[in-house]
């Protein structure tokens, strides 16, 4: 055994040396980190949750440009195999890669032949082999049984060069014979295991590689520290080359050691791989029992100018070279925690969280105090404030209670949003365990304080991160305060609240985004991104990035319950990206006829905002009201006599699921409902861009007054009724 040739502390060496003796690792392998281009060999049958896969040996990641044949054994019911990569058929859909491409099927010999060139431009990983269809899932018209798949590069004159270069392929058909018109997937190699259970349509991605997987033994464990420990020791060891890199840094060395040791630990850390399938694509499916489909990619009409608001607004400077702080600054470093944050702060002073940092807000609400700033330092990513209690994609985190079913512990319950690898709010909220059927579906049992969630693969391996939203608004913003250069993440209920009376306050160049979803009241749900509630005054929301929001993105708002008067007074909503949430931008007042108290607006301005794809948010199936959805929306049966000055303008509202604006109001003398801004509202010159809704409607005056376009001229004439002189109206085949 040879002795170690590289420098860690002596507490990690004990540990490590410990967990060798307990796993009791063969130390005799010869180092096997195969050479770009070599044939990958099978080398193992393993389970995956309930799916028997293939699994290949690391040695080809990436396909390059050339000539290929891909060829197995087959017999055809009907339809035709197809390669994929990603969602993309090849011979499909990615012509910008690939040319010359045919299929044919030898019936003599029961085998399956499919030529391809991948040009010059291409770089990539191929993926699956699915059934093709006609974009109609309720026909049986792809029906196959494969084995025995070989991709081979081709010479020019189309001989088979360099052996099979293929990682994992799967094959499936589609059928109807089970209920809900489900995929089944079958899989090559010897006998073919044949996979039965049904999963929810969608696209498949093989699974090559699991982050951490030092060893390669489909698992991760402290073997795999184990191995990686001989490997920096320079024991000769196989290990996975793509794997080495622990903490995704482009080197391999002791604090990747550190990095995997941290993970296992249950430390909130990430582990990453440099080649193969990303984390993402383990995923089983990017559609949860809802409908909604996270894979799906909109850009609508105004993506240019989107784009661009976008990247401003993340790469804003830092605070304080934005606003003067007048009183002491303190920096909060990411190993800080928020206990660190004075107790005695004063109007003036301003509290600079390190960029890149992460801190979690969970059973609590981060208090900005009156006439403080929140704001960043440093550079990368602005810090962020999570509603989750921790990264639940951690081995110990998750134990199964059934089949498919898996468990964890939520202390304080009530969950509303799920989040997979920080961008798929895939979760879908039930309300009883019988109910959980799908993959992604949950339930909170917030009398056990546990959460039960459907997931046929694996969620301890399968994800880089589950962050679970649960009830508590994460920052109340005070009178005075400034809140700036923050991303709030990951809540079931607001991710930055202004309570009644407040006045004075700044919300400026924050990310807030996926959150809310739970209970407020019996089956209702909430969650708004910026919520200003019972009368404020005095307010700048601006230079925000708002997305994916259970309800508004940002709101102003008074309900009956409260009873009391309330007013809003110089609000300036401006310079905004608000995007796929259920509103965009909501005001909701008191309804007088319904017992509430009156509501004024004065000195109201919403300008230079880009609103887009109202409605195209992972809550908009999980709701029962779909019609209202829109960019812009007021509250219903509202009474607005009391409005002064309440300008909309120069605003972009770029697709709306079914409202561009939806707007109802009535005057108090009569029951009439008004297909009009009330008095009081100026609109001009605003963009509107918009495609087919749901039903026709685009702007919303009641359900029975809603304004519906089919083409540009319809909605032209929709347009009208609210804003008589837009600067553009486009009418979008698609968005």
């Amino acid at each position: 055994m040879k002795s170690s040739t590289v420098k860690i502390s002596g507490k990690l060496i004990c540990i490590i040396l410990a967990v060798c003796v307990i796993t009791a690792v063969s130390f005799c392998c010869r180092v096997c980190v195969s050479a770009e281009g070599a044939v990958p060999d099978l080398v193992e049958i393993f389970e995956k949750g309930n799916w028997t896969c293939l699994k290949y040996t690391k040695s080809w990641s990436v396909i390059p440009a050339g000539n290929y044949r891909f060829e197995m054994d087959c017999v055809i019911y009907s339809g035709k195999p197809v390669i994929r990569v990603g969602n993309d058929e090849i011979g499909a859909r990615i012509t910008g890669y690939q040319t010359d491409y045919s299929s044919r099927y030898d019936s003599e010999d029961n085998r399956y032949i499919i030529t391809f060139t991948l040009n010059e431009d291409w770089e990539g990983n191929l993926g699956v082999l699915v059934g093709n269809y006609d974009g109609n899932y309720g026909g049986v018209n792809s029906h196959f049984a494969c084995a025995n798949p070989a991709l081979y590069l081709l010479s020019a004159d189309g001989e088979k060069t360099g052996g099979s270069l293929i990682n994992t392929f799967a094959a499936d058909y589609y059928s109807t014979s089970r209920a809900g018109n489900r995929w089944n997937r079958r899989n090559f190699g010897a006998g073919a295991g044949v996979c039965t259970s049904p999963v929810p349509r969608g696209y498949f991605r093989s699974v090559d590689y699991i982050a951490g997987d030092i060893n390669g033994d489909g698992l991760l464990n402290n073997k795999d520290l184990t191995r990686l420990f001989q490997f920096l020791s320079d024991w000769n060891v196989t290990v996975d080359e793509y794997a080495l890199d622990i903490n995704g840094d482009g080197n391999v060395n002791n604090k990747d050691l550190i990095r995997l040791f941290q993970f296992l630990s249950g430390w909130d850390v990430k582990v990453y791989h440099s080649g193969g399938n990303s984390q993402e694509e383990n995923m089983i499916n990017l559609r949860n029992s809802s409908g909604y489909d996270a894979s799906k990619v909109f850009t609508g009409g105004a993506w240019s100018e989107a784009g661009a608001l976008k990247n401003s607004i993340l790469t804003s400077g830092n605070t304080e070279d934005i606003y003067t702080v007048t009183g002491n600054k303190y920096y909060i470093s990411s190993d800080m925690p928020l206990s660190s944050i004075p107790a005695n702060l004063k109007a003036g002073d301003a509290v600079l969280f390190e960029r890149g940092g992460v801190w979690r807000v969970n059973g609590t609400t981060l208090t900005v105090p009156e006439g403080v700033i929140f704001g960043a330092y440093g550079s990368g990513d602005k810090p962020l404030f999570s509603g989750s209690a921790k990264n639940y994609a951690k081995s110990a985190a998750w134990t199964k209670a059934g089949e498919n079913i898996w468990k964890t512990s939520l202390v304080g319950g009530n969950a509303g949003i799920i989040v997979f690898n920080d961008k798929y709010a895939l979760g879908v909220k039930k309300w009883s365990l019988d109910e959980v059927s799908e993959d992604y579906d949950f339930y909170s049992d917030d009398s056990e304080g546990v959460l039960y969630l459907r997931y046929s693969g694996n969620p301890k391996l399968d994800f880089d991160s589950i962050e679970i939203g649960q009830r508590n608004d994460v920052i109340r913003v005070k009178s005075g305060a400034v809140a700036d250069n923050l991303c709030v993440k990951y809540t079931g209920a607001h991710g930055i609240i202004l309570s009644g009376n407040t006045e004075n306050v700044k919300i400026t160049n924050c990310e807030i985004g996926m959150l809310g979803g739970s209970q407020q009241l019996r089956e209702t749900r909430y969650g708004n991104g910026i919520e200003m509630q019972l009368g404020v005054r005095h307010i700048k929301v601006s230079g925000n990035y708002v997305y994916q929001c259970y309800d508004a993105g940002i709101t102003f708002q008074s309900w009956n319950s409260a009873d009391m008067d309330t007013y809003y007074d110089d609000i300036d909503i401006s310079k905004n990206l608000v995007e796929a949430c259920y509103y965009n931008i909501e005001f909701f007042s008191t309804q007088p006829d319904r017992g509430g108290r009156y509501t004024e607006l004065h000195n109201i301005s919403m300008s230079n905002n880009i609103l887009r794809f109202a409605g195209y948010v992972w809550s908009y199936e999980q709701r029962p009201d779909h019609w209202m959805t829109a960019n812009i929306r007021s509250s219903q049966r509202g009474w607005y006599e009391e409005t002064e000055n309440f300008v909309i303008a120069d605003n972009i509202f770029d697709c709306s699921r079914a409202c561009l604006v939806y707007w109802w109001w009535h005057s108090t003398d009569d029951s009439y409902v008004h297909d009009a801004p009330h008095p009081g509202v100026t609109v001009s010159g605003n963009s509107f861009y918009e495609t087919k809704t749901i039903d026709g409607r685009v702007m919303g005056y009641r359900y029975e007054l809603a304004k519906k376009a089919y083409d540009l001229k319809t909605l032209k004439n929709a347009v009208a009724v609210f804003d008589g002189s837009p600067k553009k109206v486009v009418w979008l085949d698609t968005i």
